[in-house]
């Protein structure tokens, strides 16, 4: 029985090589993709705690607010209750009999009415503090709003790219099928292994004699084979395929 024949195997290396890096400039697209679309998520959900820390705020604010009313209130009902002992007082001094219960009475006058005057600043200041935790609640209301309307913004803008980056990543499974095919079985699983371990970067050029994915010098009759396009050549080192720019000149696919 005819053994199956590998298509990859029609062509040089001239040829492997141009489609290795029109390859890998169609994987570094989807792998950025792959990134939009695997980190998204997360960006989307830290924002979303900056406007759950604002409603935070502004609870935060509205309670304050609510305490020194209800303090206001209660101070109000103490001046109402001291203005009533005043009254009742002036009315028992004006009714005194001795001058000693009215001695006694102007004393007590005098104490009631420094404790309603001292309740008079304390109110005073619950209402300027009132009025300062109202514009503060204001503040806060308004940096909600502001952060909420550039969350949705952010939300709808992330789900456009993330729209985008799943069209062409769908876009693209063919095109890198038909590359994969023009490969050989071996240099195709060279690639994904290289790939796989050197972060998305399986083939670089060699520049003055030296890998530039890891900076390693490159060898005299390596330089010889990458000029004459007679074989692939690995970096000794990191295991990248390397090339010659000048020699190769590949156009993108991008």
């Amino acid at each position: 029985m005819e053994s199956e024949r590998d298509p990859g195997a029609v062509g040089g290396p001239r040829r492997h090589l141009t489609v290795l890096v029109r390859l890998q400039d169609l994987d570094r697209e989807r792998d950025s993709n792959e990134r939009l679309l695997g980190q998204s998520g997360g960006i989307v959900a830290a924002r979303a705690q900056l406007v759950d820390a604002a409603r935070a705020a502004v609870a935060k604010a509205q309670e304050a607010l609510k305490k020194a009313r209800l303090a206001a209130d209660e101070a109000e009902l103490e001046l109402r209750a001291h203005a009533d002992k005043v009254r009742k007082l002036e009315l028992q001094i004006n009714t005194a009999k001795t001058n000693q219960e009215y001695q006694a009475l102007q004393v007590h006058l005098a104490k009631v009415k420094g404790e309603s005057d001292r309740e008079e600043e304390t109110t005073l200041a619950l209402y300027e503090r009132i009025e300062a935790l109202e514009a503060e609640l204001a503040r806060e209301r308004q940096r909600l709003g502001q952060l909420e309307n550039e969350h949705r913004e952010f939300v709808l803008a992330c789900e456009r790219d993330r729209e985008r980056a799943r069209r062409e990543l769908a876009s693209t499974d063919e095109r890198r099928a038909a590359l994969l095919a023009e490969l050989p079985r071996d240099l195709r699983a060279s690639y994904e292994r290289v790939r796989a371990a050197r972060d998305g970067v399986a083939i670089v050029p060699c520049e003055e004699r030296t890998c530039t994915g890891c900076g390693v010098s490159v060898s005299a009759n390596e330089i010889t084979r990458l000029l004459a396009l007679s074989q692939i050549v690995y970096c000794d080192s990191c295991q990248r395929i390397l090339y010659l720019p000048d020699v190769l000149q590949v156009k993108s696919e991008r």
